[in-house]
């Protein structure tokens, strides 16, 4: 989300975002200091002439800002998450072939499932079936995969506290992983939260090399889900029905 926020000296101090995460620009150049939860004068002197600055913030605080000429702030906020509805937005991927000893690994929230909802986690539409599905039951249930580790451990079950966890699981037999946040078939939604996907290769190629797909992009770039450790958008994905408002910020 990007927006110009118009600055003035006679502004002052002035209070830019509370986001996690942005980065600012400023139009005019100028004198100027970042400052978070309590400006202060005495660190005035930093210059960032039309040059982009990235900020992050802890809980509770803010990020601001001080300008010795007006000047537009043209801020954007970077997204943390997307939250798929359950009713018909899913990820789609060029397909990925992945080979006995590589590694998925992603963070989710684990949604409870009082909905009854299978929630798959990735899946193919193509070929031999890598998937992962945390359905109603609260039993994980797998195709082509070892064992799932949920924060590290060995776990047979998946959280359902609506708090953030880490999800890895080594792949077994040679498979095929294209969708996320749906099943094979395009039929049975997931209602979750996915990000910072990733696959690590036993043996990184240049056809099968490591991925990472951050998920944090795929409103302000709508509809590319940037893939950024290839970084050539050979591997970028597709946002399929995504909407601003599933977006968080926290």
């Amino acid at each position: 989300m990007t927006t110009n926020v118009p600055i003035s000296p006679d502004d002052g101090w002035t209070e830019l975002t509370d986001a996690p995460e942005a980065t600012f620009t400023l139009t005019n150049g100028g004198q100027h200091c970042i400052h978070t939860n309590q400006p202060d004068d005495s660190l005035i002197g930093h210059r960032f002439r039309r040059k982009p600055v990235h900020v992050t913030t802890e809980s509770g605080e803010s990020v601001w800002i001080k300008v010795s000429r007006v000047c537009n702030a043209v801020l954007s906020i970077l997204r943390q998450q997307y939250e798929f509805d359950g009713i018909d937005d899913y990820v789609l991927l060029p397909t990925i072939e992945v080979l006995a000893g590589d590694v998925v690994e992603f963070d989710f929230i684990g949604i409870d499932n009082s909905d009854s909802v299978n929630k798959y986690m990735f899946d193919t539409t193509v070929g031999t079936r890598c998937v992962l599905n945390f359905p109603s039951s609260g039993i994980t249930t797998s195709l082509s995969l070892g064992d799932v580790y949920i924060d590290g451990v060995i776990s047979t079950t998946h959280p359902q506290d609506n708090d953030s966890h880490t999800c890895s699981v080594v792949v077994t037999a040679n498979s095929f992983i294209n969708v996320l946040a749906i099943n094979s078939t395009l039929s049975i939604f997931s209602k979750n939260s996915i990000k910072n996907f990733g696959i690590t290769r036993a043996n990184p190629t240049t056809t099968h090399p490591d991925l990472y797909w951050p998920m944090n992009d795929g409103w302000d770039n709508n509809p590319t889900i940037r893939e950024t450790l290839v970084g050539d958008g050979t591997w970028d994905g597709t946002a399929i029905n995504f909407n601003e408002e599933q977006w968080s910020y926290e």
